[in-house]
């Protein structure tokens, strides 16, 4: 059976999508502190929100697979299309690390470079040029903070990225094979169900723990 929405639903829907942009647009307008910080955090937290629901359901779903739970049958077209955001989920997460990578926001402390250098010589322009070493004409850099110095092998930009592109990445092939899978499933049945059951079994498990990672 095939679920149509109504013409109703569908304007009312319509109604709140446009009610929400323009209120995103007053909101940037109107925020006037530093880099449009209270903007990007909003941006943030809510990506975070509904890609964590998002990747809630794919935990639940991934684990009836592996605990091979039968009741969850009845209810697991809900959990997939509750995952299926996770495909495009990442977007608004991107955007606010592009951005902190290119210094265009602060949501990040770490991300700000002049925490970990002790010295800084400033130029024309009032540019400063951060070092480790007191060279000549270098001053003391009072953003210095040694307790995140002590973290910069693991707080550092391309690391992050490395991090963040793997996770992405993991979580949406996953979403779009568990996704696939299941369709698949519907179609099939004897042997080659039985077969695809103990994949889907493997491939759970699988997930499960590089999500408790």
């Amino acid at each position: 059976m095939n679920f149509t929405i109504s013409n109703r639903a569908r304007s009312i829907s319509l109604g709140l999508i446009i009610l929400g942009a323009v209120g995103a647009v007053v909101g940037i307008l109107g925020d006037h502190t530093d880099h449009h910080q209270r903007t990007w955090a909003s941006l943030l937290v809510n990506g975070f929100f509904f890609f964590g629901i998002g990747l809630g359901a794919l935990f639940f779903f991934a684990l009836q697979n592996a605990t091979e739970t039968a009741w969850s049958v009845m209810v697991k077209r809900v959990f997939e299309s509750l995952f299926s955001y996770v495909k495009w989920g990442w977007i608004p997460l991107v955007i606010v690390f592009v951005a902190g990578s290119m210094h265009l926001n602060h949501v990040y402390h770490w991300m700000d470079q002049s925490l970990y250098h002790p010295y800084m010589v400033v130029g024309e322009g009032h540019d400063a040029q951060y070092m480790d070493e007191a060279v000549q004409g270098a001053v003391a850099n009072p953003n210095y903070d040694s307790m995140m110095a002590g973290k910069k092998a693991f707080l550092n930009i391309p690391f992050f990225w490395i991090r963040t592109i793997a996770y992405i990445g993991i979580f949406v092939f996953f979403a779009g094979w568990f996704r696939k899978q299941s369709l698949q499933m519907d179609k099939e049945s004897g042997e080659s169900l039985v077969k695809r059951m103990l994949l889907n079994y493997k491939r759970s498990a699988l997930f499960l723990v590089f999500f408790a990672v």
